[in-house]
């Protein structure tokens, strides 16, 4: 997403793509690996049928525990026939020392799954997942369901241990991110970009892995979803059921779905053994596939993982089951109930606020930060900004600042526009953020912004604003392709003297951020 300076939002109302109950844990990680090397016995398992995510996120532990003096048991307890090719082929070409372990199978020591597996009898046991289980969470335990990757999470865990990670361990780890991620497509937070574009990677080694992605069943399965696809003229939508196969088959129908021009849509799905994986595919700016595939999983949280074109997730279980339904039929029920949820408003023709009832606010003080943009990179160059709501590319001028809000969010802003709706401070600012936000400079270096930032404070300005009372998705001025996404009983806010300046602020952040001027009425 490239952004350009402009006079931009209502800045100090935070990012108005995320809510809080999404923001992540804190990102420190529960396990500390080196507490875990005071056991004699270590054994680390993978799921039964293991994928490709799992068994390196298992290898990098083996690896680790090996390196400090370990004898560690890298297991399944699967059967021989459970190995799909992408494993088989990382087993041959790795030298992976996965072992076959019947059930019932008991250790006596530390045993770390990696992913959901058949239980075992074990002296203590520790659970590394990017799932919840389906029951209560062992002791010793690390789980993050908004990361896409179990191999970002161990990636996480080795870098806390000051463990190197080597160009062939490097390049199972993202194999593991891409395979889990549908070829990086699917990526949602930044530490599984910070992963993918730091790991040292074996070009050869993953082109061989890549080409062993399929086996003969799933071209019969790409042949028979091409067969039986299911188009909906009115929601411009096609809906296409495929047996269980490699997740890049579902990847390959959605993307040819996209060159038809009746199709603005597309949900390509299969029913596992996991629940019901699918694909989301969108080729109208009115629909953004993450927020489609997010609909789609409700109300399950973090399963669904993308961007503006493309998505999709696991949702566990049999929804459609409980739902008295096939599969079909509740994508279609789920896809007509999104899109009738929202009105489309672009700021560029919108009515002005005035002129809908809406009341006048008064903006309270808010402190933020800011950074001026050569601060950080020499005039007529481009920052490459990673934040917790993605990557944003921003020119770099002497009158473009940075601003740094409340979550974390960043925008461009011009000096000008700075000037008059704050009032800039020379304090440090502090780092509060779940991800702080970090320019990635030419080389590698990483920039974090607080390193450069000084607090700011918003000025008291009168505002019109109204709580919405249906979804709204809403084109700002300064972003026509992107848009601010609305539930009911969130904020539409418009700048009083600039009717296309309107904006969206949650119900959680409003009231923090506001006052009423007058209980009824507009402040003329």
């Amino acid at each position: 997403m490239n952004i350009h300076p402009a006079d931009g939002p209502d800045s100090n109302a935070a990012l108005l793509y995320a809510r809080s109950s999404t923001l992540p844990a804190p990102l420190e990680p529960w396990l500390d690996l080196t507490a875990l090397l005071g056991f004699e016995r270590i054994a680390v398992q993978v799921p039964d049928a293991p994928h490709v995510d799992a068994l390196a996120a298992a290898w990098a532990l083996h690896c680790f525990f090996l390196a400090r003096g370990k004898r560690p048991l890298l297991f399944h307890v699967g059967s021989a026939e459970s190995l799909t090719p992408p494993v088989r082929e990382m087993l041959a070409q790795l030298d992976i020392p996965l072992r076959h372990q019947p059930a019932p199978f008991i250790w006596d020591g530390l045993c770390v799954t990696v992913g959901e597996a058949a239980p075992v009898a074990c002296r203590e046991h520790a659970l590394i997942d990017t799932r919840r289980p389906r029951g209560p969470l062992p002791p010793l335990h690390d789980v993050r369901p908004y990361l896409g990757s179990r191999c970002t999470l161990v990636w996480m865990l080795l870098r806390q241990a000051d463990f190197t990670v080597d160009a062939a361990l490097g390049t199972a780890l993202y194999y593991g991110l891409y395979r889990e991620s549908n070829a990086f497509k699917e990526m949602r937070f930044p530490l599984d970009l910070d992963m993918r574009d730091t790991l040292p990677v074996d070009r050869r080694l993953f082109d061989a892995l890549e080409r062993a992605n399929l086996s003969l069943g799933d071209l019969a399965a790409t042949a028979q979803a091409l067969g039986s696809l299911d188009y909906h003229a009115e929601e411009r939508c096609v809906l296409v059921n495929v047996l269980p196969c490699d997740e890049s088959v579902l990847d390959f129908i959605g993307t040819l779905s996209m060159r038809v021009s009746a199709v603005d849509c597309a949900v390509i799905f299969s029913e596992t053994a996991h629940g019901l994986r699918f694909c989301v595919r969108s080729a109208v700016r009115e629909v953004q596939a993450l927020d489609l595939g997010r609909w789609l999983a409700a109300p399950e949280e973090d399963v669904a993982g993308g961007g503006r074109t493309s998505a999709g997730g696991v949702i566990p279980g049999a929804p459609h089951d409980r739902e008295n339904m096939g599969a079909a039929a509740f994508f279609l029920h789920r896809v007509r109930a999104y899109l009738s949820a929202y009105d489309v408003v672009d700021c560029a023709t919108a009515k002005p606020l005035s002129a809908q009832g809406a009341r006048a606010f008064q903006k309270l003080p808010v402190t933020q930060a800011y950074v001026r943009s050569v601060d950080c990179a020499p005039v007529g160059t481009v920052l490459h900004i990673r934040m917790l709501e993605g990557d944003i590319f921003v020119p770099v001028a002497e009158d473009v600042l940075l601003l740094i809000g409340v979550q974390g969010e960043v925008y461009p802003i011009r000096e000008d526009v700075f000037t008059r709706k704050y009032t800039a401070g020379q304090e440090t600012a502090r780092e509060e953020h779940a991800y702080p936000p970090v320019v990635l400079a030419p080389g590698g270096e990483r920039i974090f912004l607080h390193e450069r930032a000084r607090v700011c404070t918003s000025r008291e300005e009168r505002v019109l604003a109204m709580p919405l009372q249906r979804g709204l998705k809403l084109f700002t001025f300064w972003d026509s392709e992107s848009y601010m996404l609305g539930q009911p009983g969130d904020w539409l806010v418009q700048t009083k003297n600039a009717p296309q300046d309107q904006y969206i602020i949650t119900q959680e952040l409003f009231p923090r951020l506001y006052r009423a001027v007058h209980s009824v009425g507009v402040q003329k």
